[in-house]
């Protein structure tokens, strides 16, 4: 891995998952978020931003706290909404891996 000066705990990486910084106006350059998939849709667009050059950097001592008011029913309706996503996953996957040049559609 590449450090980053003054960020001894961080160091560059081609994408991370879940949560992540971004200028608005990098994510817009490369076209935002895919519409097509909704599964790999990080790993997308850390593809594209890194094809027009920009860099991830991973710092893994950083921390972010997020307490929903209404826990309950944020559970219920994220946990309908991850099914209905883990259903796809398999045709999204696909399509990822095609787009990007590991995976020729039969």
């Amino acid at each position: 891995p590449e450090p980053v000066i003054n960020f001894p705990d961080c160091s560059r990486c081609d994408l991370t998952h879940n949560l992540f910084l971004a200028k608005t106006s990098d994510i817009l350059a490369v076209g935002g978020w895919s519409e097509e998939l909704r599964v790999v849709e990080h790993q997308d667009l850390f593809l594209r931003l890194r094809a027009e050059g920009k860099k991830v950097v991973l710092c893994p001592t950083f921390a972010v706290t997020h307490n929903p008011k209404r826990q309950e029913y944020l559970d219920k309706n994220y946990n309908n909404y991850r099914a209905k996503r883990n259903d796809q996953k398999a045709r999204y996957n696909e399509l990822y891996l095609w787009r990007w040049g590991f995976y020729k559609r039969s």
